[in-house]
């Protein structure tokens, strides 16, 4: 006796257009996040532009920290935004596959933030428990070490999904359009 099951991850595959439906926003949403974005960007150089015009030797530390949060920040919200207008402006492009690969870029930057942000409050955390331990040990020199370790991690954790298990920008062969994980079947 044989039984006859279906099975459901086999089925095909939905069209571009209806892949994510009700992605389009409105004009006013539109208009309510790009505004949000401007401000985030416009925010972040002028913090640049003030970090650069205080420079004083007695402050480095936390010079180069702030400078470095506020790149990674800035260099996310403008991706971002440009990767948002693209996908209005082309709808057909939103399904890319390459479209995929440079959201999780622009994701590395923000999660870079987060790490200058962890560096930052370990900085204040042994600076006020350890503060004779913080005065001999952490120098500028070590601070700018613990800066690209801390971000070489976050691209461990945002790149891995895109090369290896849970990939985010499952691609199906014939059209090269991706798929979240959560829809995707095999």
């Amino acid at each position: 006796m044989e039984l006859a099951v279906t099975n459901a991850t086999a089925s095909p595959p939905l069209p571009a257009s209806t892949a994510f439906p009700g992605r389009v926003p409105s004009t006013g949403l539109q208009i309510g996040v790009t505004s949000l974005y401007a401000f985030g960007i416009f925010g972040n150089l002028l913090a640049l532009f003030i970090l650069h015009r205080t420079r004083s030797s007695s402050n480095q530390k936390h010079g180069f920290m702030l400078r470095c949060l506020a790149t990674n920040d800035c260099i996310a919200l403008t991706g971002m935004l440009v990767q948002m207008f693209v996908s209005v402006c082309w709808p057909g492009t939103r399904n890319n596959v390459w479209s995929c690969r440079i959201r999780v870029l622009w994701r590395f930057f923000g999660l870079g933030s987060g790490c200058v942000a962890i560096v930052m409050a370990v900085e204040r955390w042994l600076a006020l428990t350890k503060p004779f331990f913080y005065q001999k040990v952490r120098t500028h020199n070590i601070i700018t070490l613990d800066t690209p370790v801390a971000a070489a991690a976050a691209r461990v954790y945002t790149v891995h999904p895109v090369i290896g298990e849970n990939n985010p920008c499952i691609s199906s062969p014939p059209h090269q359009t991706h798929i979240r994980f959560t829809r995707a079947s095999l």
